[in-house]
């Protein structure tokens, strides 16, 4: 199981969606306050004037529905096909994470248009995008090892 470079490949997406959780994904900054968006919520720096509800348990979901196919695929190694089937899953809820982080970010810059500076992002961002990564690298692998023992059973 370890020997395999996408198994290695697919922990590290797992480790990555585990980090995510404490890693914040956007700092923004406004005169007078200033809040950090996390995969839990929105969290003030400074007391706020502004009421701003921001509802992220959409994040949180995809995030441990990717997290757990990401686990769950590191024990298939004998079903390739399964295992890849799942990898391209969760790379599709990876992107969709990816998505939804720049769509709650611009969702609260549109409420404060006028207040907000840009947005920075944060760790929770990059390695949302390099959990994508590894899952591609773990899909080609996959498919590399098919191939490999499809051309090993032509021989035979």
């Amino acid at each position: 199981m370890i020997q395999r470079i996408q198994t290695l490949y697919l922990f590290l997406a797992f480790v990555a969606t585990v980090l995510i959780f404490i890693f914040p994904l956007a700092e923004f900054s406004a005169p007078g306050f200033a809040c950090i968006l996390k995969v839990s919520g929105l969290t003030f720096l400074a007391d706020s004037t502004h009421p701003i509800s921001v509802n992220t348990i959409l994040l949180l979901l995809m995030l441990i529905c990717s997290s757990l196919l990401s686990l769950i695929s590191v024990f298939l190694f004998k079903n390739r096909l399964l295992q890849l089937r799942l990898i391209k899953i969760d790379m599709i809820v990876s992107i969709i994470f990816v998505i939804l982080i720049f769509i709650y970010c611009e969702k609260f810059i549109g409420s404060n248009v006028s207040e907000i500076k840009p947005v920075f992002y944060q760790a929770g961002s990059y390695l949302s995008l390099i959990v994508v990564v590894l899952l591609i690298l773990a899909s080609r692998r996959i498919i590399h090892d098919d191939k490999k023992i499809k051309a090993a059973d032509r021989i035979r």
